[in-house]
């Protein structure tokens, strides 16, 4: 299975994987490739696949599409280590990935940096991958009250509610896509060892690959234990 890799701009190093005959790029988030920058269009391009052959195709974006440093005018076939620029983007297009597929059950990756070494075998993906990789325990919807966050801090969790069945059905997350945050995550943790830099960019992350939120917040656990007070450490808002 063929993927796009982010190799400037953005989460360098993220990888799509192209799983349908129609994948679109773009800004808005029903796009399946999701890209945060306001130079993007809403629906700016479009990556066709036929017969094991594919395509790039510009949607009429505003600031158009490039392939290999030249505009692109209609539909262009792609060959292995094309590269694709929207804007401030670049994409790689991988169409026999030699390294882990982010889709894929029969591979094993390894994310290794600094003092951060995590191994995922092949024989445990599966059972990852259909597992509640993000455990829901720990998700929460705020209320409208508590979205202000007056005093940065709140008892956990008496001014939320847990996330039901019901509200993760709404999403329907792909798994597989879940265990990409989880890689993803890693990666992000395993770059920063301050606690202030960690934080900003574990919420980039999700942003990046949950394009349905609309705000992020991460809250930790105060000093005091007993207490069980949680304290806002970082927050993000989409757009």
């Amino acid at each position: 299975m063929a993927v796009l890799q982010v190799v400037q701009g953005g989460e360098v190093g993220m990888q799509y994987p192209i799983r349908r005959e129609q994948t679109l790029i773009g800004r808005h988030p029903n796009c399946h490739v999701v890209l945060q920058n306001d130079a993007v269009s809403r629906h700016h391009a479009q990556i066709l696949e036929g017969h094991g052959q594919y395509s790039l195709e510009d949607l009429r974006s505003r600031n158009g599409c490039f392939l290999n440093g030249e505009r692109i005018d209609g539909r262009i076939p792609l060959k292995d280590g094309d590269q694709i620029r929207l804007c401030e983007v670049v994409l790689e297009f991988i169409e026999h990935p030699s390294k882990v597929d982010i889709g894929s059950t029969d591979s094993s990756q390894k994310v290794e940096n600094g003092d951060v070494s995590s191994t995922l075998e092949s024989n445990a993906l599966p059972e990852m991958a259909t597992s509640a990789v993000l455990d829901e325990s720990s998700i929460y919807v705020m209320s409208d009250e508590a979205e202000a966050f007056p005093d940065d801090s709140f008892e956990s969790p008496t001014s939320s509610r847990r996330m039901t069945a019901a509200d993760e059905g709404a999403s329907t997350i792909d798994p597989k896509v879940k265990l990409r945050a989880v890689l993803e995550i890693t990666r992000a943790l395993s770059r920063e060892l301050e606690i202030e830099k960690v934080l900003p960019k574990l919420l980039e992350t999700l942003f990046n690959i949950f394009p349905q939120a609309e705000q992020g917040f991460v809250l930790l656990r105060d000093g005091d234990e007993a207490s069980g007070r949680l304290k806002l450490k970082a927050r993000r808002a989409r757009g």
